[in-house]
């Protein structure tokens, strides 16, 4: 009866972040005055067994906590528009000439998390993962008023990108840690194997997610409705977990152990995180493997 419970409450607890969830859509952000509001009425509701309220105010405290943090971030690297930070390369974009798009991480005590798009002319050879000190000018993320277009400041609130930018190709860039991690070596190989095909950046976005296009290859992917295809989403971790878990169920039959269920359960989950790393952990593939884990320790 107490376990039967326990569910009961855990699953009204849940509805009622999902609630808080809706209700966000609908409220501006709030002060941090607000946020100690809802941070005692959880408490107290949690105190009081109100489970449903308690999810909602859960949300809102997360919620509001995190708009707060990201807000907080933005104004204080817009406040120093020009200036020097340390950045570690996450993915790149060659448009040609020497000219990079990149999504870098920021590596400062007030920053950690957070994501800047930054465009590098005259760029030298620049791999994912490689750590620079850079000038850079600092510009907030333009927001564009085309109708049927996704909001750009929505779209890098959810990407954790605080700001747009360059380099100053007049100041010094001092490159800090260039060793090349698992991931890019994995990358390299795939494209020296594949270097004499035509579909060599399709091959590449396939297998690893990194999307080198040139302007004529990202028109006919748009026209021909298949970007889709070419990002690995939640829907490509789920099927590497299936295939793993009906292989790995396959090889647990032949060995003489006990929880065999729960060693299969575990070891499908393997391959799947170690795609999402190959993914560079996209949030798609984070929102899957979130969800798989979540799914696991239910079981």
């Amino acid at each position: 009866i107490t376990t039967y419970s326990q569910k009961v409450n855990m699953q009204r607890f849940c509805i009622g972040v999902l609630a808080g969830c809706i209700l966000s859509l609908f409220l501006p952000m709030l002060s941090v005055f607000f946020i100690i509001i809802f941070l005692l009425a959880l408490l107290a509701l949690l105190w009081r067994r109100f489970f449903f309220l308690a999810g909602i105010c859960a949300f809102l405290v997360c919620w509001s906590w995190q708009l707060q943090s990201y807000w907080q971030a933005h104004h204080s690297i817009t406040i120093q528009p020009r200036a020097y930070y340390d950045v570690s390369i996450t993915r790149i974009r060659d448009n040609g000439v020497g000219d990079l798009s990149l999504l870098v991480s920021l590596e400062h005590p007030e920053l950690n998390g957070y994501n800047m798009n930054l465009r590098w002319k005259n760029a030298p050879a620049v791999y994912v993962g490689q750590r620079w000190r850079l000038a850079l000018v600092i510009k907030p993320v333009r927001e564009t008023a085309n109708p049927g277009v996704r909001s750009a400041k929505l779209a890098a609130l959810s990407q954790h990108i605080i700001a747009d930018g360059y380099v100053a190709i007049e100041q010094p860039a001092v490159l800090l840690y260039a060793a090349e991690p698992m991931r890019q070596s994995i990358i390299t190989r795939v494209e020296h194997w594949s270097r004499h095909s035509e579909t060599r950046p399709i091959l590449t976005a396939l297998t690893v997610g990194e999307r080198h296009f040139n302007e004529q290859v990202w028109q006919g992917i748009l026209h021909s409705g298949l970007g889709h295809i070419l990002t690995i989403s939640g829907l490509h971790i789920g099927l590497v977990y299936g295939w793993a878990f009906w292989l790995s169920g396959r090889g647990l039959a032949l060995l003489p152990i006990r929880r065999k269920t729960e060693w299969q359960l575990l070891l499908a989950l393997l391959p799947a995180i170690g795609y999402a790393y190959l993914a560079g952990f996209a949030i798609p593939t984070l929102r899957a493997a979130s969800a798989l884990l979540v799914v696991i320790g239910a079981r």
